[in-house]
């Protein structure tokens, strides 16, 4: 635990940080895949925190002057997908349909778009606070 001088806690020390590397893992050894790493966005960034920003004023304006809030699965689901895309800064080592798959804004919504495990590794992780602390 961090201390401060006069003994008490240091909350700074709570401060996450913008982006950690995230290795992924293979879903049936549970072991990290060799040369597969994701960077990624925590939730307290302030990438996390403008895309959701602009989700959230984009379905605001959708429904603005609307006695009706109907919320159409899909497009949350959706929603979901853009949102995890942009906590995805970058990656090392992805192949899809036996081509590498360069880093792009595009190529991770499709990703995680064609791959589930891939999705919901990302999404586990980046909703985890502990991976974005410094030790």
């Amino acid at each position: 635990m961090a201390k401060n001088e006069s003994g008490g806690f240091d909350f700074a020390s709570l401060k996450a940080k913008e982006t950690t590397t995230m290795c992924l893992k293979n879903p049936n050894t549970g072991k990290d895949i060799p040369g597969v790493t994701f960077e990624v966005y925590g939730r307290d960034s302030d990438v996390f925190r403008s895309a959701k920003l602009k989700l959230d004023r984009a379905r605001a304006k959708k429904f603005q002057g609307s006695r009706r809030f109907n919320v159409d699965p899909a497009d949350v689901e959706q929603e979901g997908l853009h949102l995890l895309a942009a906590c995805i800064a970058g990656w090392t080592g992805v192949v899809l349909n036996g081509e590498e798959l360069p880093y792009s804004r595009e190529n991770a919504l499709k990703l995680i778009t064609e791959v589930p495990e891939v999705y919901e590794q990302v999404d586990l992780f980046v909703g985890d606070r502990g991976n974005f602390l410094s030790s």
